[in-house]
């Protein structure tokens, strides 16, 4: 069952009880891999289980020498099929073969179909595909935007899952960061936290630090929404936000006037972020603030919460 509002999506999916992969099936898949035996190959990969992430590499990689004609007639075997390890199966595949670039049509299909599966390791390996592709060929971001504009939240979740992949990639900043601003006041709760926290706040600060803050110093006199002006915040909530204090400090300054619930409280949990990880730089920030009403407001929240705490310690 899927509950939609403005911010919440959750899924009730069937629980998979996870299978290890036991070394006589690898010895079994490589031998079909070594004589092309497909239907061999349909018949021990195509079940309905799940496995974890180390072992699914570890069947993909010994099929990686099949020939590209092949793992095509595998894709539309294990998909024809709908068993889950299939599935996961035929994601490898693309990411293999770049699927995108010889059916693109079907390419996109498949993607949709994946992101409205209800267990989330179709769903990354989608995600997975699709940063991959975006990668490969940038003008596959119009693309992107198009899912990103679906009605079907499932479709919206899952694209934008695919930044935390893409945004690794320097090369395709150029053209993703357009995309990202445009998302940035998406109202939904799992939409923003993909883009802002485990996109941008994460890979992108770990990968490429100066390009995302040369970035987000540019656009935030831009940003007015209140949704985005909370997305952008929250880049400076995750481990990798709270190592850069002056930029994000920056960030607080640029709208530290905006009275919205929203942008006060993603404000708030920036502060708080740096209270507990550097406090002396931000205490400094307090006093060069004194006669502000939302930086003393901040304080004195903050410092609430810290002295109630202290008041449960058991001595």
């Amino acid at each position: 069952m899927v509950k939609l509002d403005e911010y919440i999506i959750e899924y009730n999916s069937p629980r998979q009880k996870k299978k290890k992969v036991t070394n006589k099936q690898i010895v079994e898949i490589k031998s079909a891999v070594k004589t092309e035996n497909l239907q061999k190959l349909y018949e021990l990969l195509s079940v309905d289980i799940a496995v974890g992430l180390t072992d699914l590499e570890r069947l993909s990689s010994k099929l990686k020498h099949l020939a590209p004609s092949k793992k095509f007639e595998l894709i539309d075997s294990f998909l024809s099929g709908d068993k889950l390890l299939g599935k996961l199966i035929a994601g490898k595949l693309m990411l293999q073969t770049k699927y995108w670039s010889v059916s693109e049509s079907r390419f996109w299909e498949i993607l949709q179909n994946f992101f409205n599966d209800s267990f989330w390791m179709v769903r990354e390996i989608a995600a997975e595909c699709l940063a991959e592709a975006c990668i490969c060929n940038h003008s596959l971001l119009e693309k992107f935007g198009e899912f990103m504009d679906k009605k079907s939240l499932q479709v919206r979740i899952g694209t934008s899952n695919s930044i935390k992949y893409m945004i690794k990639d320097q090369e395709i900043l150029h053209d993703l960061f357009p995309v990202l601003l445009k998302y940035l006041d998406d109202p939904n709760l799992n939409v923003k936290t993909n883009i802002s926290i485990y996109g941008i706040g994460t890979n992108g600060l770990k990968h490429n630090p100066d390009d995302i803050l040369k970035w987000i110093s540019q656009i935030k006199a831009k940003v007015e929404d209140e949704k985005a002006r909370s997305s952008l915040l929250n880049v400076f909530t995750t481990q990798y936000g709270i190592e850069y204090p002056e930029q994000a400090l920056d960030l607080v300054d640029a709208f530290l006037d905006d009275p919205r619930d929203l942008v006060r409280r993603t404000r708030e949990s920036v502060v708080r972020a740096l209270y507990n990880s550097n406090f002396d730089r931000i205490q400094a920030w307090f006093n060069s603030h004194p006669e502000h009403p939302e930086a003393m407001g901040h304080w004195a929240s903050i410092e609430a919460d810290y002295i109630s705490n202290l008041d449960k310690v058991n001595f």
